[in-house]
Formats: structure tokens, sequence, C-alpha cells
């Protein structure tokens, strides 16, 4: 044993005081040490059980866009997802209770919850806490998005010339309009998920037999532009709104294609999907350019005002999962019209869109107005394509859909690969978060 000496004050005395001290300090370091290693044992499991609970959630959402899916589905799905994205960590003593997976059909979502309960082994030392509770929850939403999309195309005169490489512009467009379908019809949509319609114009559109069913006046099937208050909306057709027939009388180089347009097809089925292409096949180039009734129908086809018109192939609402798409393709100006909002025409023949009731006129009026009718953010989108077209018909086709959504082709190479990009850029098809 050691002493303090007897001339040293006794308060100066403290080589056993420095070692309590330092015993205290190693004890509350080691405490807080152990504390640490606690908490990234929490972040550890909390993190790895996130992420299962996202993985879970995210698979059983996308059960819900199968018609026959029930609860019992979902959280099967999203059990397996959360155990099998589990196995392999090691989750430090942790127990899990009441895993659970609730499913909204109608918002697409699927939340998953589970009870966590991992022992705090330092803290538990320290008497501060002998566990840590928590309920990590995550929600996915997954909507496949449901394409409409309305072939406006180009079968005037005109189209019989060839394109820069010598192919007929006719031929270049029935082969690659084909394509088109077989591109979409690739990414192996789900019954009714991919819809495509037809609407091949000259001077006027030929609507087979629906023109029956409708208001207006004319001895064939074809169909010009509305007059009166309708004429640059998607009104439904009725007495008061009218589709107007075309003559001669109303434009002397009125004409009536042969080939009839197609209401919305499911791509998935095989039947409708050769009817289609057979339809295209079918194309006779003929006739004045009249492209913007081509606009107007092309919208009529995806606006779900017209759902009583178009019966079992109608549009479907505006909705954030639905993309409604409308492809305009001409390779010149338009230059075919009949009607001036309720007027007769002083220039039917005119391509100047600053004359009131002109071909240009009414189809920029048609194309603001289509951007305008949907709720913001569910708007149809107008891609245009200018094939062999004269800069005032690219103008014009940049102002209807916008710069960005605007193809020039010169030759049969380049149409296909303006179709090849509006394919990739509409078959993005999932909506997740």
């Amino acid at each position: 044993m050691r002493f303090c000496p007897p001339i040293v004050a006794l308060g100066a005395c403290n080589r056993g005081s420095i070692a309590i001290t330092f015993g205290l300090i190693m004890s509350i370091l080691l405490l807080f040490i152990g504390l640490a290693v606690d908490i990234a044992r929490l972040n550890y499991v909390r993190t790895h059980i996130q992420a299962s609970l996202d993985a879970a959630s995210l698979a059983a959402a996308k059960l819900l866009d199968t018609q026959t899916t029930t609860k019992a589905d979902v959280q099967a799905m999203a059990a397996a997802y959360f155990q099998e994205n589990l196995k392999n960590d090691k989750l430090h003593g942790a127990t899990l209770a009441q895993f659970t997976a609730t499913p909204d059909f109608t918002t697409g979502t699927v939340k998953t919850t589970v009870d966590v309960d991992l022992p705090m082994y330092f803290a538990r030392a320290g008497k501060s806490l002998k566990s840590m509770a928590f309920a990590p929850a995550s929600a996915s939403t997954y909507k496949t998005l449901r394409l409409e999309v309305a072939m406006v195309l180009d079968i005037t005169g005109s189209m019989n010339d060839a394109s820069a490489d010598g192919t007929p512009k006719i031929q270049a467009l029935k082969t690659v309009a084909k394509e088109f379908i077989d591109a979409l019809y690739s990414k192996n949509p789900q019954p009714g998920f991919i819809r495509v319609g037809l609407l091949p114009y000259a001077a006027s559109i030929n609507i087979g037999s629906m023109a029956s069913s409708l208001a207006g006046f004319g001895t064939d099937n074809c169909v010009v532009d509305r007059s009166g208050a309708a004429a640059f909306t998607d009104a439904p057709p009725s007495w008061a709104a009218p589709i107007s027939r075309g003559s001669m009388a109303l434009n002397p180089s009125y004409s009536c294609p042969t080939v009839s347009a197609l209401p919305l097809q499911d791509l998935r089925d095989p039947s409708l999907r050769a009817s289609f292409k057979s339809t295209i096949d079918s194309f006779n180039a003929n006739g004045g350019t009249a492209g913007h009734i081509g606009a107007a129908w092309g919208w009529y086809m995806l606006s779900p005002n017209w759902a009583g018109t178009w019966g079992t192939f109608a549009a479907r609402p505006y909705a954030d999962n639905v993309q409604k798409i409308m492809i305009l393709l001409t390779d010149g100006m338009f230059n075919t019209a009949y009607n001036n909002g309720g007027g007769a025409l002083v220039a039917p023949e005119s391509t100047d869109p600053a004359i009131a009731g002109s071909s240009p006129n009414q189809a920029l009026n048609i194309c603001d107005n289509i951007r305008a009718a949907a709720p913001a953010g569910q708007a149809i989108t107008i891609f245009t394509i200018g094939f062999t077209a004269p800069l005032e018909a690219e103008a014009l086709l940049k102002s209807c859909g916008g710069t960005a959504n605007f193809y020039s082709a010169d030759n049969s190479s380049q149409l296909k690969a303006s179709f090849a990009d509006i394919v990739t850029r509409l078959t993005n098809l999932r909506v997740a978060s």
C-alpha cells in the first residue's frame, strides 16, 4: 500500500481518484459505443425490411391490372416477395409479426406493413431500453398504361408519287403502318390494353356503315368538316350538332375514299389485327388533302364524349393511366375544305392558314382545342409526320402537335424510323410510384 507523504496537503492527494474517474469515463464511453452499435443494427434492420416491403408492395400492385385478381392473390404475392427478399438478410435477432398487404383496386395501390421488435443489447445493459419496436410501411401504385392510338393517314393523290428513294409513298406508308402495328403488338399487351384506330383521309373520310346513324346529308359514307357551334369541338353528333356529309356543291374537289375508317381495335385479338392490316393494304391514293377533317375525326375517335356513337369501340374516359395518341401524317399542304363554321367558304381550296375556314386554319383551331379539352396531364398527344412535305406543311404540323412531336421523313427509311421512335415513346407501359 502506498501513502501520500505527510507534508502533502490532504486535498492534493488524488492517486486513487484518477483511477476511479478513468473507470467512470471508460464505462460511459463503452456505453456510448454500445449504443452506437445498437443504432447501427437498428438502421440496418430498418433499411432491409423497408426494401423488402417496397418490393412486396410493387410486385403485388402489378397484379391489380389483371381483371381476375383477388385480394387473396395480392396478399399471397406480397407475402412471397417479402419473405424472398429477406431470406438472406441478417436481422440481428429481430422478430417480425403481423405482415399485411392491403390492396386498393380503385387506385391500383397496395400497402404493406409489418411489426418489428429488435432487442437492444447495449442499451439493455444500460437499463435504458430493452428493445425497439417499430412498424414500417410501403405503398406502391402500379398502373399499366392503356394506349389508344388514332392513326390519321394521308391517302391523297400525291401519295402515288415517289419518295427520295424511289419508292411510291403510298407503298412505303402501307409497309411502315403494318410494321407499327406489329411493333405495338410485340410488347405483348394484355387484352384491351393497346387499341388502335385507322382514319385514312383524302378530300373526306369514309366512315363506312356508321354514316347511316349520323345526322347530316349526302349519298355516300363520307364525312367532311362540321359547321356551326360544333365546328371545332368534340361535341357528339346530334340534330343540333350534325356531322356534315360531302358533295361537289360544297367543293368541286370533293371525292370519297373507297377505304373505310376502322374504330379502335384491340391489337391482342388476332382477327382484328389481321383486319387492320388488310385495310391498310387496301389503301388507294386519290383526291385532295382535307387534313383538318382527319384531325377532327382523330379527336372524335379518342374522345370519351363520343362513347355513345362508337359503342363497343368507344374510347375510355380521360385518366392518368390512359394515354391517348393521334398520329397525323401528310405529304402536302392541306387544301380542301367545305364549311366555315356555319358559312360557305370564300376559297374552299385555299392553303393559307390566315383565311378563316381554310383547311389549315380549321386544322390549327382543332389542334388547339384538342390540347385544351382534356384535364391537366391527360391531354391527347399529337404526333405529326411530314412525309416529303413542303416547308409550309411542316410548319403547320409543328404548330399542331408541337416541335418535339414532329417528324420529317423524305424516304422509306426515315418514315420507318419516325414510326419506330413513336413506338419507343409510347411503350413505357408502366406508371409506378
